[in-house]
């Protein structure tokens, strides 16, 4: 078994664990309209001895409005990804681990149709450059069971490089979460805003002349 070393963005690098006989192969193209200004890092497809297929994709995206527990949503997203890609009728993620200042979480997942596969795999969510911009990685491996060769090579998943910390609250960000920590004062703010627009709209709306 050999390492496949790939590099994801700035430097940032994903050690593969590949078993011997692996082939690349072409995929698919990704869809990241739904996330604005995403930008595709990384994609890498491969067959393995055996059956078995696995994919890397990584992107990146500006941070500017990241806050404080975001990033459960994002790797949410990621797996909902992975899970229409894979052709998946499950997937179950295990809790996300904080790793040398990124963040890392596993998933398992299944398939009985067209015949049955098991799958494994690991997102990593950290923040790269000068801008702090995020960049998500996802590798899944899916193979007929007992699918032995994936769950090694998501558990030997490695990532080298300067993969860092999110940046520092924004003022777009710092409002976000304050509001999801105030969740109630935000909300009286917010009606008490509204009604100081109805007002001024009120009394500079022309009179009817009676």
């Amino acid at each position: 078994m050999g390492r496949q070393v790939l590099v994801a963005a700035d430097q940032v690098q994903l050690a593969i664990p590949l078993p011997d006989g692996a082939q690349e192969e072409p995929t698919s193209p990704v869809d990241l309209s739904a996330v604005p200004g995403a930008k595709l890092a990384l994609q890498r497809a491969y067959r393995l001895p055996g059956g078995g297929a696995v994919e890397l994709v990584c992107a990146t995206a500006a941070a500017d409005l990241w806050v404080p527990g975001l990033e459960g949503a994002v790797l949410a997203g990621a797996s909902a990804m992975v899970r229409e890609r894979a052709g998946l009728s499950a997937l179950s993620s295990e809790p996300i681990e904080s790793v040398a200042g990124h963040w890392q979480q596993s998933f398992a997942g299944s398939a009985a149709q067209p015949s049955p596969v098991l799958a494994s795999g690991r997102h990593v969510l950290g923040f790269v450059g000068a801008d702090r911009d995020a960049l998500v990685c996802s590798l899944v491996c899916s193979a007929p069971p007992p699918a032995d060769p994936c769950f090694a090579l998501s558990a030997g998943l490695e990532v080298r490089g300067p993969l860092g910390p999110p940046p520092e609250p924004g003022m777009g960000g710092a409002m976000l979460s304050w509001a999801a920590a105030h969740p109630l004062a935000a909300l009286l703010i917010a009606g008490a805003v509204g009604l100081m627009v109805v007002a001024q709209i009120l009394i500079r709306r022309p009179r009817p002349a009676w």
